[in-house]
């Protein structure tokens, strides 16, 4: 059984490759859910591949289904347009027929007929039924609406005809073994966050018979060019195998305590309080990347790509200079207005465009952009898959609110996702804050499991030698061992 592509971004994937030619699929929403977009986006995509889809419409008049592809600049030429509504050709009814059929199914008749003409006249290889909800309930009974259904997808089934017929939510939950009769069931959902208030899609492939697809919920997106849709992988775990190489800071304290740098191919989280100096590091790696040639590309989701930018110029980073030739992106993405499988696409792209290296900051920040699609640990495993599977690197930056205190990697519980862990923490001594660096995970090589003094000023990020004869400084408040010691920090 062929394919046919549907024209839409990322539902031929969830289909298993396309629509499957000859078959019948009921889109199923409430209004305002995209289902006429949807239906007209696949119809052009037929009309690219030298068809003539047939679009009848039976719930609303065919000046209403146009606005709508006026209102998208949609190129509708092409595809014939039919109003069963209107047919000129279906006889008056006489007082005899209500006499003699029932009246709901007297109402019916010429919509029906309707509907035959047209497949006589035009003999479609694509059709589409806007909506077929009218035509339940314009049916005298369940069993006259499934006879006459039935015979439809049998005789369209018959002339190899690719079928969708566009129904309402509300009477599909009253009765939805009407979905018996077709193939597929593709459900369209629309409602509003209550954390975000804003307005969440998904479709569901709810039953594809004869072929293979992508179960659960994939987010979409209304856009000016119609839908788009992002699927919603679940990425299996891949073999431990790095491709080699280390990924400097060019910070001789750090790469000194990380056993010369990241490994190619690892997830690092750099974790620690709000103004410790995460985000400064994390883009000092990036920078150490791009020195290497290759790219990186920074999402922040919390600070402002100029503010990032007058950051590092302060500290005297040649972060300009790698944004001219490059090789060094910052992306400002909003989490409020951004579903996880939208931000898994962008990550995928900019990786099969070249990028090595992908810096997330924050994991908090990202966190809001989960809404209610899951946990933050799931969607979190799915992007450290996509970057290991490809043999890049992924940075992520994670704050944790204790400035001092017990000894918290992470508040998300991902820490479990890494294979090196870089801890900043603030200490109090002799009454100075200071703050302080160590790795604590490193998987794949080894490393100096040290505590040392870590300072940012206007010549850079420095890291000191060890912190020694002193204990507690991770719970912030240290004690010397020896008193004789305070030369070392």
């Amino acid at each position: 059984m062929g394919r046919l592509k549907t024209g839409v971004q990322g539902l031929d994937e969830i289909l298993g490759g396309g629509l499957q030619q000859g078959s019948s699929y009921m889109i199923v929403g409430g209004p305002g859910t995209g289902k006429t977009i949807l239906s007209l986006q696949i119809c052009m995509e037929r009309v690219r591949e030298g068809e003539r889809p047939v679009y009848i419409a039976v719930s609303e008049p065919l000046s209403s289904v146009k606005k709508t592809a006026e209102s998208l600049m949609f190129n509708i030429d092409g595809i014939v347009f039919e109003d069963v509504q209107t047919y000129q050709t279906v006889p008056e009814i006489s007082r005899e027929d209500y006499d003699v059929f029932h009246f709901d199914e007297v109402e019916a008749r010429p919509v029906w007929e309707g509907i035959w003409e047209v497949l006589e006249r035009h003999k479609p290889s694509f059709l589409v039924i806007d909506s077929a909800t009218v035509l339940h309930l314009i049916s005298a009974d369940e069993y006259q609406f499934r006879r006459h259904f039935h015979d439809l997808i049998n005789r369209l089934s018959v002339a190899g005809c690719t079928s969708l017929f566009l129904y309402d939510s509300g009477v599909y939950e009253q009765e939805s073994s009407v979905a018996i009769v077709v193939d597929s069931v593709i459900r369209l959902r629309a409602k509003v966050s209550e954390q975000r208030v804003i307005t969440i899609r998904t479709l569901e492939v709810e039953k594809a018979r004869y072929t293979h697809h992508m179960s659960g919920f994939h987010a979409f997106r209304i856009t000016g060019d119609g839908v788009k849709v992002y699927p919603h992988h679940v990425l299996k775990q891949p073999e431990e195998t790095l491709p080699g190489g280390l990924i400097t800071s060019r910070i001789d304290g750090l790469d000194e305590l990380l056993g010369g740098g990241l490994e190619t191919g690892t997830c690092t989280i750099l974790t620690g309080p709000t103004g410790v100096g995460k985000s400064t590091l994390a883009v000092e790696f990036g920078i150490g990347n791009c020195r290497s040639g290759k790219r990186t590309v920074i999402y922040t989701f919390e600070e402002s790509k100029g503010s990032m930018l007058e950051r590092q110029r302060g500290i005297g980073s040649p972060i300009d200079k790698y944004m001219e030739t490059g090789h060094l992106s910052i992306r400002h993405v909003n989490p409020l207005e951004l579903y996880p499988d939208e931000f898994f696409a962008l990550v995928e792209r900019e990786i099969e465009s070249g990028c090595e290296l992908v810096v997330l900051d924050s994991l908090r920040g990202y966190e809001l952009s989960m809404g209610e699609f899951g946990n933050l640990r799931a969607h979190i495993q799915n992007l450290v898959n996509l970057v290991r599977r490809k043999g890049k690197t992924l940075i992520m930056v994670n704050e944790v609110e204790k400035l001092t205190g017990v000894l918290q990697i992470t508040e998300l519980g991902t820490s479990y996702l890494s294979d090196i862990i870089i801890m900043l923490r603030y200490a109090e001594v002799n009454g100075e804050i200071i703050k302080v660096v160590s790795c604590i995970k490193k998987r794949h090589s080894g490393y100096l499991p040290e505590l040392r003094r870590f300072n940012i000023d206007e010549r850079g990020i420095t890291v000191g030698e060890k912190m020694e004869n002193m204990r507690g400084v991770l719970t912030g408040i240290p004690t010397f061992v020896d008193s004789n010691s305070s030369q070392n920090i």
